[in-house]
């Protein structure tokens, strides 16, 4: 609805250049998706020192595959972007994650006292699965076509 409604108006919120560039959609997929991941494990365990660092790179890289390469008059925008796909992440991923939980604990109603553990340990599963399979799908798709140089270079960077 969104797209067929800004290619209409005359000034759309968001240009389709922006909404086009590789590194903008697929750094905005993998932040929303780092957040859709590690915000749960902060609140269903204690998060671990792996797991911390990890989100970190993932946040990081996510912020910084956004931003390259975007015009300095769009550079505002596009940080916006990564900043709206963090927000939906936070509030998609207890939700979803307690959800499993919850699922995971009702199917094992016969054994109540492993039924918790059988629960985060299906999240967690869950979680993995989502940041390999966003790796994956970043590491695809953020290659220039033809090549095997990623969208961000380090000129891309520094400039």
């Amino acid at each position: 609805m969104f797209w067929a409604v800004e290619k209409r108006v005359k000034e759309p919120l968001v240009p389709f250049s922006v909404l086009t560039r590789r590194s903008v959609g697929w750094g905005n997929f993998a932040g929303l998706i780092a957040f859709v991941t590690e915000t749960s494990l902060a609140f269903l365990l204690v998060a671990t020192l792996i797991a911390g660092v990890a989100n970190l790179v993932a946040i990081v890289g996510f912020m910084v595959t956004v931003t390259p390469g975007v015009p300095d008059q769009e550079q505002g925008l596009a940080t916006g972007l990564a900043t709206m796909s963090q927000q939906v992440g936070i509030t998609m991923d207890i939700p979803i994650m307690s959800a499993i939980v919850t699922a995971t604990v009702h199917a094992d109603a016969g054994q109540p006292s492993t039924g918790i553990l059988t629960g985060l340990t299906a999240a967690t599963g869950v979680n993995a699965v989502l940041c390999h399979l966003t790796a994956f799908l970043a590491h695809t798709f953020l290659r220039k076509p033809g090549t095997s140089n990623y969208t961000i270079e380090l000129a891309e960077v520094v400039a």
